[in-house]
C-alpha cells in the first residue's frame, strides 16, 4: 500500500469499479434506501405548509411568533388607548397641544365629538408649571357645539416648558392635564 498517493487516487481493489452502479435518478436512488428514508421522502409529496404551519416547524419558532403578535397587540392597545395629552371631557374626546410661534406661545384644544357629547360652556384654567407659590394663571371659556370637530386657540402670556390646564365643565368636577410645549 502505497502511503504518499492521496485519498482520491488511493484504490485498495482496482477490480471493484465494475461493480459499482451510480444512479442518477430519484426513483433508483430511492430502491436503495432504507425504509426510514423512504418514509421522510414519501411525507414530502403530500400536501404543501401553509403559511402559519410553515412559521411554526418547531416549538421555539412558534413561541417567537406567538410572542411577536402579543407585542404587537400590546403596542397597538398602548397607542390607542394611552394618549399623552388626548383626555375625555364628558363624552368629548379633547386633545390639547401647546407650541411656539414667532416669539409667543399657544395653547390648541382640538375637540372630537363622541356618542353623546357635552354641549355648552367649559372652562380653562392654564399656567406655567413653576415651583413659586403664586403662578400666573389665566382663564378661558370655550363653547363646545355639536360640531363633530371644534379647534380652539389661545395666546399664552408667558413662556414656559410646561403648563398647567384644570378644564371645568357643568357636568363634572375639574380636570387637570400637563402639555409640554413644542
Amino acid at each position: 500500500m502505497d502511503m504518499n498517493k492521496s485519498p482520491e487516487t488511493f484504490d485498495p481493489d482496482p477490480g471493484r469499479k465494475e461493480d459499482l452502479v451510480f444512479h442518477y435518478s430519484r426513483e433508483h436512488r430511492l430502491e436503495r434506501a432504507s425504509e426510514t428514508v423512504r418514509g421522510l421522502n414519501s411525507v414530502r409529496g403530500g400536501k404543501k405548509k401553509g403559511f402559519f404551519s410553515a412559521l411554526m416547524t418547531n416549538k421555539s419558532q412558534g413561541f417567537l411568533l406567538i410572542s411577536i403578535v402579543v407585542m404587537s397587540a400590546m403596542i397597538m392597545m398602548v397607542s390607542i388607548f394611552v394618549k399623552g395629552d388626548t383626555a375625555d371631557i364628558d363624552g368629548n374626546r379633547v386633545e390639547f397641544s401647546a407650541f411656539r410661534f414667532q416669539g409667543s406661545s399657544y395653547l390648541a384644544l382640538k375637540k372630537s365629538a363622541g356618542k353623546k357629547p357635552y354641549t355648552g360652556a367649559v372652562n380653562l384654567a392654564v399656567s406655567p408649571v413653576l415651583d413659586s407659590e403664586t403662578p400666573l394663571v389665566i382663564t378661558r371659556t370655550v363653547f363646545f357645539s355639536l360640531e363633530a370637530e371644534e379647534e380652539f386657540r389661545m395666546m399664552l402670556p408667558f413662556e414656559s416648558a410646561e403648563i398647567l390646564i384644570l378644564a371645568e365643565t357643568a357636568g363634572s368636577g375639574i380636570k387637570k392635564f400637563k402639555v409640554k410645549v413644542q
